[in-house]
């Protein structure tokens, strides 16, 4: 089996798909999405790495990480899909389920029972724009697979974390924009300006809450004193009495 390669190190989100065994729909059973979701919050506290957005449908899952730099994601993900998958096959003897003699595969002359396809398959989040397409993806995946009419009605997604409902199977991390293109400074260039361009992803009205895109925008300008001590840094912004994070730093003036 050919050997999918992860560009790790990037310090960038990444989009995340990997199914069940033969597409076997066995996430149908909210005992079984409970035991991944509660596997997924060992990984975040493991790894501290940050969700972003998820969503469990039948065979497939879609989440949306932000590891560390330093962690190999096919490490990560393998350790999740392991860890998981014991506890699911436990709870699948002890319901004496009829999918267990369907788990069955052939690896190295044994018999092995597995509950997850082998692999990964990611794509990395380069932008602002992309993150925000793939969290939106994930909420609207069981409309379109045709599971539920509203998004809001799928208790296996990110989703009504975003609607700001507080009883969900598992929160989000705050989402820190980064710096997906880091820009190059002329010093030669007299009072350099950089416009900070921030979001608040949980403002606006409680029906649009769900969906990023719709987020309301506010910017501030800077004016650093001299160009060569400038740093980039997350910021902070505060808009109607609510803390807004930094969405994306585009410098004006003096960027080559």
């Amino acid at each position: 089996m050919t050997k999918l390669r992860h560009y790790d190190n990037l310090g960038i989100a990444r989009f995340i798909t990997f199914c069940c065994y033969n597409r076997y729909k066995l996430l149908h059973d909210e005992c079984l999405c409970k035991i991944f979701v509660g596997n997924l919050r060992r990984l975040r506290d493991d790894y501290s790495i940050k969700i972003y957005g998820y969503v469990i449908i039948p065979e497939h899952i879609h989440l949306v990480l932000h590891p560390p730099d330093g962690i190999e994601l096919g490490r990560m993900i393998g350790r999740l899909k392991a860890l998981s998958s014991r506890e699911i096959l436990n709870h699948l003897r002890e319901q004496k389920s009829p999918y267990l003699k369907k788990l069955y595969v052939r690896r190295n002359n044994k018999d092995i029972m597995t509950f997850w396809k082998p692999r990964c398959y990611d794509h990395n989040c380069r932008t602002p724009e992309t993150v925000k397409e793939k969290i939106n993806y994930c909420h609207k995946n069981p409309v379109l697979r045709g599971l539920v009419k509203h998004p809001g009605e799928w208790t296996w997604s990110s989703y009504n974390y975003y609607a700001g409902i507080k009883d969900v199977p598992l929160k989000m991390d705050d989402i820190i924009w980064r710096l997906f293109h880091k820009p190059t400074i002329n010093c030669g260039a007299p009072n350099p300006t950089y416009l900070f361009f921030a979001i608040n992803i949980i403002s606006g009205e409680s029906s649009d809450r769900g969906d990023l895109s719709k987020s309301p925008y506010s910017s501030v300008t800077l004016n650093p004193h001299r160009a060569r001590r400038c740093s980039i840094s997350y910021l902070k912004k505060y808009r109607n009495g609510k803390a807004c994070t930094i969405l994306s730093l585009r410098p004006s003036g003096c960027v080559t």
